[in-house]
């Protein structure tokens, strides 16, 4: 489970360890753009979009780990 933590002067995400460093590498990206295109915005699609991906690679990993075909 991915968890933000905001406070006055910045937010900070925790994700957890057991993510394979692609996946990492992807949400690292992603959350990078708003960052190198301030002026560009997210939609709420592409947010869905993510999160979607995040879920599935999730639900695949804890299959793989339980042995769930």
């Amino acid at each position: 489970m991915i968890t933000a933590k905001q406070e006055k002067d910045k937010t900070t995400i925790i994700i957890p360890r057991r993510l394979k460093k692609a996946e990492l590498t992807r949400i690292l990206n992603y959350l990078s753009l708003p960052e190198i295109k301030p002026k560009k915005t997210v939609t709420k699609r592409q947010i869905q979009k993510l999160a979607d991906e995040i879920n599935a690679a999730a639900w695949k990993r804890f299959k793989k780990v339980r042995g769930i075909k």
